[in-house]
């Protein structure tokens, strides 16, 4: 059985395809049809081209990070139970000045 020969698709060939992923609404079946490659090729390129985070949080950040959340998460929580001045204030019932 023969082997497939791999192909080596150009930068240009592969940006220029997922310029056509991110600013049409074709869908990407239609996209790897028409340019003759297949899906998971050119959702890997896709992928590839997504911006890498600069620098990964420390352990010590990342636990900075949730106690920061899980505080804001408590203040949030006790905004939300307790008593609202504008819940407290009756609104004016057009009713009673006829």
């Amino acid at each position: 059985m023969a082997r497939r020969r791999r192909v080596i698709y150009s930068p240009e060939f592969r940006a220029e395809a997922v310029r056509r992923v991110r600013n049409s609404d074709e869908p990407l079946k239609t996209i790897c049809d028409d340019l003759g490659i297949a899906p998971v090729t050119l959702r890997n390129w896709v992928e590839a081209s997504k911006p890498k985070p600069e620098v990964p949080l420390t352990d010590d950040e990342r636990t900075e990070l949730q106690r920061l959340l899980t505080k804001l998460g408590v203040h949030l929580q006790r905004m939300n139970d307790g008593p609202c001045p504008m819940n407290q204030i009756d609104p004016p019932n057009p009713m009673e000045d006829a």
